[in-house]
């Protein structure tokens, strides 16, 4: 039987570490680790292994560091990436973007768990389609998200089966390791067919006994795209809410660190 593969929750809890520490150790300590599925897998016997020739590691400013297994001060300072997506800093931020922009934005975690719901602009289509089928609960759902490594920020994201009105995927990065998507929408790219919106929309209004005229006049609140625009939108909004989780990363770190100092001191 081959060696038993571990999930990056598994290992998180396995070596006490975030999985941001945890990537960023395959990438420059050698930390093993294979994709399976476009997903990190883990071999549990080579982890051991790499445990017990390395000593487990804290976050340090400068990057990780080698302790040994037996320092009495160990103290892990990592943060889960899902928690600093959900600060109050991130969330101003879409708050701002999403009413300038006039889409509705959700935050996923790497995992398509979804850690923020529209914190800003509710799209008018949004809140139809929420009252003609109470179980959406939201535009956004995790079957919308493209999981694949090999997603590209410039593929829209169809929303149900309504073919030609999409949403926008775009990768959150924190020290060139992706721990999120932010998801906006809805929107209508530039060569979508508007008979064919049209044909999907009467077919969601009847599948829930709706409107289909109230369903196809909130539509026309559904702003249009070019394929440039939606290259902005996508890479501009991953770079800020990227540069600005890096901030918010560093600060709640420092804060962490002063804590730590504070309480050591007061052991003396």
């Amino acid at each position: 039987m081959g060696d038993q593969l571990l999930t990056t929750k598994e290992v998180e809890h396995l070596v006490q570490l975030n999985r941001v520490t945890i990537y960023r150790l395959i990438r420059t300590e050698g930390f093993p680790a294979l994709k399976v599925g476009g997903q990190w897998r883990f071999p549990k016997e080579e982890v051991e292994n790499w445990i017990a020739d390395h000593g487990r590691v804290t976050e340090t400013h400068h990057g990780p560091q080698i302790v040994g297994l037996d320092d009495e001060h160990d103290v892990s300072l990592d943060v889960e990436p899902a928690e600093l997506l959900r600060s109050i800093e991130i969330i101003s931020l879409l708050e701002a973007f999403s009413f300038t922009v006039e889409l509705s934005i959700a935050v996923f975690d790497i995992d398509g768990k979804m850690l923020v719901d529209y914190p800003g602009y509710q799209h008018p289509f949004c809140q139809f389609v929420r009252q003609i089928d109470p179980t959406h609960g939201s535009c956004f759902g995790r079957h919308h998200l493209l999981l694949d490594e090999k997603h590209t920020q410039e593929s829209p994201v169809a929303f149900d089966d309504i073919p030609g009105l999409h949403y926008l995927q775009a990768p959150i990065w924190t020290d060139q390791v992706q721990v999120g998507y932010i998801v906006m929408g809805p929107l209508v790219m530039e060569n979508s067919d508007p008979e064919l919106v049209r044909h999907g929309l009467e077919t969601l209004a009847k599948r829930y006994s709706a409107s289909s005229d109230g369903l196809i006049k909130q539509f026309e609140t559904v702003r249009r795209f070019s394929n440039d625009q939606v290259r902005i939108l996508t890479t501009l909004l991953s770079q800020i809410v990227s540069n600005m989780l890096e901030v918010v990363h560093r600060r709640t770190d420092a804060v962490q660190r002063l804590n730590t100092i504070a309480r050591l001191a007061a052991d003396v």
